[in-house]
């Protein structure tokens, strides 16, 4: 079966050196040079399509590999489908890749002074980390951009990007800079380095990711500003597994005619495999952090409750999410008399 390729979405050509094993072995100054390349020729996109994208082709590939055997041929459609993941998930990914490094280098320079924790960073990953964390400090944010791009520390993207996300969980920062949310988000894109999660599980994770003033995509670069409902709405739908759902209705202004096509076509293949509606009480059942009264005012109007979703609700109103695939069951207590 197709997957995201491990070794090319990061913009390092394919070898021997960059396989997943090997990725957190790559040196900085070789990520920057492509992350410089990229950055240059690279212009805005929007985020939210970049998610609808992502999130309904990932969806009809786990319809595809629920289908077929590993190694089995696949059909014609499914196999355009399988090359249309694999090519535009490694897009999206590779984006997500270097914008989500160019932005905790780039918060990494409000850490205040603390020697203890450059004591400890020095010790643990080397003092090129130090010296350059000290040659950020005092830039702007384009600078730190240009410094990363051009002169950066000679040292281990894995090093580098542990370093980045201890920086973060342990270094003094003032309200609003640094921090915990950011070290989460530093921590994603550790993980990735070392091959603890694949590219799919960190795109996926990386749509959701937020820091101390809301998503992490407002910092002018790679992407355009976010607009908070609607990418608030497209996550709240793909919680519940509805996202092509959604690009049938056209429910999101950044729903596009390719996207609709795609589904179509899918859709001809295995017309029952989804729904022809975005089902919104099913949407607050799955644990949606926004809600949506006239959207499900407008589907009882025209298409009644849905059976699944009540009885949905029913299900999740007895469990109690520890996170979003890790729950308990809710057992009300009963006292012999």
């Amino acid at each position: 079966m197709y997957h995201l390729p491990s070794d090319t979405v990061a913009g390092i050509k394919a070898g021997p050196l960059f396989t997943k094993r090997s990725r957190a072995g790559v040196l900085v100054p070789r990520v920057a040079a492509q992350l410089k390349k990229y950055h240059t020729a690279a212009s805005e996109v929007y985020v939210e399509r970049e998610g609808i994208a992502f999130y309904l082709l990932n969806h009809l590939f786990w319809i595809v590999s629920r289908k077929r055997a590993a190694l089995e041929i696949l059909a014609p459609v499914e196999l355009k489908m399988a090359q249309s993941y694999s090519l535009i998930g490694s897009m999206i990914a590779k984006r997500l890749f270097y914008y989500t490094l160019l932005i905790t280098t780039r918060e990494a320079r409000h850490m205040g002074k603390s020697a203890t924790v450059y004591a400890t960073l020095k010790s643990k990953y080397g003092p090129e980390f130090v010296e350059f964390h000290k040659f950020i400090q005092s830039s702007g944010s384009g600078g730190v951009v240009g410094k990363l791009q051009d002169k950066p520390p000679m040292m281990t993207l894995g090093d580098y990007t542990s370093a980045i996300a201890e920086l973060f969980y342990t270094g003094p920062f003032t309200h609003g800079y640094g921090g915990k949310p950011w070290g989460d988000i530093a921590e994603t894109l550790r993980k990735l380095v070392y091959g603890e999660t694949t590219f799919e599980m960190f795109a996926d994770t990386a749509f959701t990711l937020c820091h101390n003033g809301g998503p992490m995509f407002n910092k002018g670069m790679l992407y355009h500003m976010y607009e908070a409902s609607s990418l608030f709405k497209i996550l709240d739908v793909q919680r519940s597994g509805q996202i092509p759902e959604l690009v049938r209705e056209k429910g999101s202004s950044h729903v596009t005619p390719d996207l609709v096509a795609v589904l179509n076509e899918f859709s001809d293949e295995y017309p029952t495999e989804t729904g022809q509606f975005v089902d919104w009480f099913r949407v607050e059942a799955a644990g949606a952090l926004h809600k949506y009264p006239s959207e499900k005012e407008k589907q009882v109007k025209v298409h009644g409750h849905s059976k699944i979703a009540v009885e949905e609700a029913k299900k999740l109103a007895g469990r109690f999410y520890i996170m979003p695939d890790v729950y308990v069951t809710k057992y009300d207590r009963k006292v012999a008399a």
